[in-house]
């Protein structure tokens, strides 16, 4: 990540930050945990503006890392797993479930209808389609169930690749603004204790 600093004195702002690494990590620290916390936020929003999942869900999913003086770096993960699809609105009918992923339209699962798994010790609603035998064996999948298909959406990783480098650009200005912002108030510090 690139930093652009614009501080008045910058000759004298460079000769007191010479060596001084603890201190000028501590100061990247704070702003690249900043700049994590806003990066959040706008994934976030940006996320729910392409698919339909609740606040609380995204953010629940998002595993904030911050950054520390042994590793200046700040990072969010998301879960590569799919994303059931009964956690979006969805409506069961004659014909199947209709189910809303993305902003402005819905799907309709044919055959579609909402059962109930387990998942480690507790239930889960799920959207699956029964298959018919082939072969006279019914298909084997990913569930481990024979019979029936669980259809899952995108995940939130998936999501978050489409909108991550525009939160980056976002980012990107904010962290370099909280940079000179500490570089200032450490200035203002040292030339209060002479």
């Amino acid at each position: 990540m690139k930093f652009k600093l614009d501080i008045k004195g910058a000759d004298t702002a460079i000769r007191q930050l010479e060596g001084l690494k603890k201190e000028a990590d501590l100061m990247t620290v704070r702003a690249l945990n900043k700049g994590l916390s806003k990066a959040a936020t706008l994934s976030n929003r940006e996320i729910r503006g392409q698919v339909n999942l609740k606040l609380n869900y995204v953010k629940e999913r998002m595993t904030l890392i911050k950054a520390n003086p042994d590793r200046l770096a700040a990072e969010i993960k998301t879960p590569r797993r799919g994303t059931l699809m009964t956690r979006y609105p969805h409506r069961v009918l004659k014909r199947g479930v209709k189910v809303r992923v993305k902003k402005g339209g819905a799907k309709l699962i044919r055959g579609g209808f909402v059962t109930t798994l387990k998942a480690g010790n507790r239930r889960v609603e799920a959207i699956a389609v029964a298959q018919p035998k082939q072969g006279g064996r019914w298909p084997r999948y990913k569930t481990g169930n024979r019979k029936i298909n669980v259809r899952y959406a995108p995940s939130i990783s998936q999501v978050y690749q489409n909108v991550k480098g525009n939160v980056g650009e976002q980012v990107d200005p904010y962290i370099s603004d909280q940079m000179q912002k500490e570089i200032n108030r450490y200035l203002r510090q040292s030339r209060g204790r002479r």
